[in-house]
């Protein structure tokens, strides 16, 4: 299993080194924090790319979708549909009364 970050390893650390130990630590500090922002770029990356594919996936399903779909049915997709007033059509049955002996007759 490969190991997260990085770390450096003295072959001498016997004869003293104290200063470059905490060099080096924090260095390979630095190193993680390159190597996290860079991972987290790459994540983004196949994210974009992912969605992009599943676009694409979309878009060819629906060009094959309507490809077989008859033309007829695909215009009457696109007619709009009539706006029914809701407050026009309720105020002519309060005027009406109910009754059919009210209506007016063309």
């Amino acid at each position: 299993m490969e190991k997260e970050g990085s770390e450096t390893m003295f072959l001498n650390a016997a004869d003293g080194g104290k200063y470059e130990l905490v060099y080096f630590e924090r260095l390979d500090g630095e190193f993680n924090k390159v190597v996290k922002f860079y991972k987290s770029k790459v994540e983004k990356v196949n994210i974009f790319e992912e969605t992009t594919r599943l676009a694409l996936d979309v878009a060819a399903s629906r060009e094959a979708i309507s490809a077989f779909t008859p033309s007829a049915a695909r215009a009457s997709r696109r007619t709009p549909m009539d706006v029914m007033d809701e407050e026009k059509s309720s105020s002519n049955q309060g005027k009406s009364g109910g009754s059919s002996d009210d209506k007016d007759v063309i």
